[in-house]
């Protein structure tokens, strides 16, 4: 018998729908084998932190966070995510206080009383991780904390507020629901193909039981992944065939891509200049093609921070 413990989470990159869907997936393995989620990390014995390794902002940022704990507590801290992939001498160079995981199927070696994790179930944000969020609660207050946790990053960073803001604001109307990971790309000044690999799409079985456990009529669904338009690809199925099954099984809700109708809307992009025309039985762009115009052009810095979010 392995504990039971108490585990606090933790995410090291807000903005990253994908890795606060991890973080929900462990949380629920973790409750079926009876540990417990805490929401301090000052009571948890176990610290599970989700890293972000997209550019050398948000690998400082994973750093300074491990340190902090380190300096500031005797839990054990396991690391997972993206940055254990893309810099894992960095990630080994904290010794024996941090376990660094690139499967998060290890887990079972440390949390599996009775349930193995699985990779293919629960691709989603659930209900106990969004009281983790304390969404509600925080809602109005992040509004007015966003400039603050800007200019104090890393004081936030160790708090539940700072990895509650972004979602706080929009999560109680919407429900995030991984379609693939991925990429089908190999650009020069992104890194997701070296911390997620190519293209692996969910089947549209596996998206409608979670879609299932979500569903709400006045809910929107996001269907996150990393590139969308490669979803299908290896598994003969394609991302008009998708929406067009999630339409017919769920007429009531709202779909949304990432990455893009929100981006859209964000800088007020009208419907008239968007590339993409949508017709009844498929999507398809105006005039499109793939360059990686930051290797042509060698700009590096600030187009990579852009670039990963």
């Amino acid at each position: 018998m392995k504990g039971p413990y108490k585990i606090y989470p933790v995410s090291a990159q807000i903005g990253c729908k994908q890795n606060h869907i991890a973080l929900s997936r462990i949380c629920t393995y973790l409750k079926e084998n009876g540990h417990t989620i805490v929401d301090a990390p000052v009571v948890a014995n176990y610290i599970i932190i989700n890293t972000c390794g997209f550019h050398e902002l948000a690998e400082k940022r994973c750093v300074n966070i491990i340190k902090g704990f380190i300096e500031n507590g005797n839990a054990k801290i396991i690391s997972i995510g993206c940055l254990n992939k893309i810099n894992k001498q960095l990630m080994n160079s904290f010794g024996s206080r941090v376990d660094v995981i690139t499967d998060y199927c290890q887990l079972d070696t440390l949390f599996n009383n009775k349930v193995e994790f699985e990779d293919d179930k629960g691709h989603f944000i659930n209900n106990e991780y969004n009281r983790l969020l304390k969404a509600g609660e925080y809602s109005l207050l992040m509004h007015f904390l966003i400039p603050l946790v800007k200019f104090f990053g890393f004081v936030f960073f160790r708090s539940q507020i700072f990895l509650s803001y972004f979602y706080a604001i929009n999560l109680k109307k919407t429900q995030c629901v991984e379609i693939n990971s991925g990429c089908t790309w190999n650009c020069s000044y992104c890194r997701i193909k070296l911390a997620r690999g190519p293209v692996k799409s969910r089947t549209h079985e596996q998206i409608i039981n979670d879609i299932n456990q979500l569903v709400h009529p006045h809910n929107s669904i996001l269907l996150v992944s990393d590139d969308c338009g490669g979803y299908g690809i290896d598994i003969s199925s394609s991302l008009p065939r998708l929406l067009n099954e999630l339409h017919a099984c769920f007429p009531d809700c709202n779909f949304d891509l990432s990455y893009i109708h929100s981006r859209a809307k964000l800088y007020n992009i009208s419907n008239d200049d968007i590339p993409i025309i949508v017709g009844n039985d498929k999507c398809s762009l105006r005039d499109g093609i793939h360059i990686d115009l930051y290797s042509f052009f060698k700009i590096k810095v600030a187009h990579q921070v852009y670039a990963s979010r």
